[in-house]
């Protein structure tokens, strides 16, 4: 069985400026990725870096600038928040059921994910009963559910331990291999495929290769 998918997807950003009440965050960023590539975003706190990624995930509308994503799915993008999007008195199996009906998910790599995240254990607890690293966990198998070709993540690497780090450079790896895109804010250094670098310190905010 194949899982390969179309090598079109691509996005393209144009002299992106954003504002967070009122005040301007970043201006003029441009850049593109294409399918398999990375894109790791870094600075300081207050910088940007999760206005950008709230902004790439049209979750927030742009001060000024083009947003382009070419892609053949209809639900392109997977946005992932530094804050755990889980209904917290239900237990984690409920929550596992909510997101594979919401994104129509019949994926085989989800039973692998629950257990390179080591979530067997949980499945029936409620959500509001797990750990910080737990909570964690859980919400990164949504990224598992169907297909998504841009992957848009905010500190993923928040309250994992070493080997559950390793998993999710793993699955971001197999992402990039089936022609996705990954999109990454982190103060931790990130150890899979970052072909690219964007530095909300520096002006003007031209990405760099690694």
């Amino acid at each position: 069985m194949s899982f390969a998918q179309p090598q079109v997807n691509e996005l393209t950003i144009s002299n992106l400026s954003a504002q967070r009440a009122g005040n301007v965050v970043f201006e003029k960023i441009s850049f593109s990725l294409k399918s398999g590539e990375m894109l790791a975003v870094s600075g300081e706190n207050g910088s940007g870096k999760s206005t950008l990624l709230l902004t790439l995930a049209q979750i927030l509308p742009p001060l000024s600038g083009k947003i382009s994503l070419i892609s053949p799915h209809n639900n392109p993008i997977r946005y992932i928040g530094h804050k755990d999007a889980l209904k917290m008195p239900l237990t984690v199996r409920e929550n596992l059921s909510f997101w594979s009906k919401l994104y129509n998910g019949k994926n085989i790599f989800l039973e692998k994910s629950i257990d390179d995240f080591q979530i067997n254990n949980v499945l029936d607890i409620p959500a509001n009963n797990l750990s910080a690293g737990f909570k964690k966990r859980v919400t990164l198998t949504r990224l598992v559910f169907g297909f998504a070709p841009l992957w848009i993540l905010d500190e993923p690497y928040t309250n994992m331990d070493k080997k559950n780090i390793r998993a999710l450079d793993e699955l971001l790896d197999k992402h990039l291999e089936r022609a996705g895109m990954v999109i990454i804010a982190s103060h931790q250094l990130i150890n899979s495929k970052a072909h690219y670098h964007l530095n909300l310190d520096l002006k003007p905010h031209i990405p760099k290769e690694l």
